[in-house]
């Protein structure tokens, strides 16, 4: 699922929302009710999906964050996004704090953390003042060679 990652995408996530339910009405004026429930049939997913985003983003803002430990490292890049967003600190925030440019954070967030190096996520951690326990998802990466070769072969 997409994360909302800032107050921006999540004022036009609330505006997609209230466009897509105005269009179903505008449907059911125009064209009449049948029309219209065919039009939200095939909507229901999209607005379901966008609808939980914004449920997720306010829960982020109010509630905050829990413990976090990762089954493998891919997960901890959704979690540092999602840190950030309950911390209320913007990517530019977290540039700052981090000494570098708010694009490069923007770079990091798209390609969700991977290839970071546990030094920059340890300096991320610490700046959103969250604990990262990466040993267990670091031993779900480990080395082994038949998966490799199976790999190369593939």
């Amino acid at each position: 699922m997409f994360v909302i990652k800032s107050e921006d995408q999540y004022r036009k996530t609330l505006k997609r929302i209230e466009g897509l339910k105005e269009q179903i009405e505008h449907v059911r004026q125009e064209r009449g009710p049948e029309a219209a429930e065919a039009l939200q049939a095939n909507l229901a997913d999209h607005l379901q999906e966008l609808e939980e985003q914004v449920r997720e983003y306010e829960r982020l803002k109010k509630e905050g964050l829990g413990a976090f430990r990762p089954r493998n490292l891919s997960e901890v890049g959704r979690y540092i996004i999602r840190a950030r967003v309950a911390g209320g600190m913007t990517q530019a925030e977290l540039a700052k704090q981090l000494g570098v440019s708010q694009p490069m954070v923007y770079k990091y967030e798209v390609a969700e953390y991977q290839g970071v190096g546990l030094d920059r996520l340890s300096k991320v951690a610490r700046a959103l003042k969250v604990t990262l326990d990466i040993e267990a998802a670091s031993k779900s990466v480990a080395y082994q060679a038949a998966r490799q070769e199976a790999a190369i072969l593939y």
